[in-house]
């Protein structure tokens, strides 16, 4: 069988891990302690905005101060139950799986831990892993970006040389009910 991509770049937060769901957990248990009411997955998951500093009234900064404080944040991280089958199946369709994951630019110590936490959790080498915030410069004909970030595949496919394909999965801050059939869906739809 011949393989469609011959590169699949696969997001890690929001699509291996359950980024929204701890990010919620650790910025609740700090608001709650200022007097904020807490915001749980399903007003995350009915708002389905990316904004999630906004959901306690927070700026990105502010936002990002809390998570930067949980110093194992991006160590401890709940993978998703099916995350390591999901990276199996991929491996299926390319002879290039690489995680394209985005730092914060807040935490000097978040790259070296998701890189830990793919090692830990998958066990995914560093030489299989890009940590870029400008996804869509690796994009080109051939690849493909696996990402609940719509803005990141909408970047990636639309960039103005030639471009590589996209799928926004669902993610837990966007998705009631999220599995990995729903999940599969959506990448079996492309590949």
């Amino acid at each position: 069988m011949t393989n469609k991509y011959d590169t699949i770049f696969l997001d890690q937060d929001g699509v291996l891990t359950h980024f929204a769901k701890n990010a919620v957990e650790v910025t609740n248990a700090h608001m709650l302690s200022k007097g904020v009411p807490t915001v749980t997955m399903k007003r995350m998951v009915e708002t389905a905005d990316w904004n999630m500093p906004g959901l306690w009234g927070l700026t990105d900064k502010e936002w990002w101060k809390i998570l930067d404080a949980e110093k194992t944040f991006w160590l401890d991280l709940e993978p998703f139950e099916w995350a390591k089958k999901l990276y199996k199946e991929l491996q299926k369709h390319t002879d290039n799986l690489i995680i394209l994951t985005a730092p914060p630019d807040t935490n000097s110590e978040a790259c070296s831990h998701k890189r830990m936490w793919l090692k830990k959790h998958i066990g995914i080498e560093s030489e299989n892993i890009i940590v870029a915030k400008k996804k869509y410069v690796l994009s080109r004909p051939g690849t493909l970006l696996i990402d609940d970030n719509a803005k990141n595949v909408r970047d990636f496919t639309t960039v103005k040389r030639p471009k590589g394909a996209g799928v926004v999965v669902p993610s837990d801050w966007n998705t009631s009910d999220l599995s990995y059939e729903i999940v599969w869906k959506e990448i079996e739809k492309v590949l």
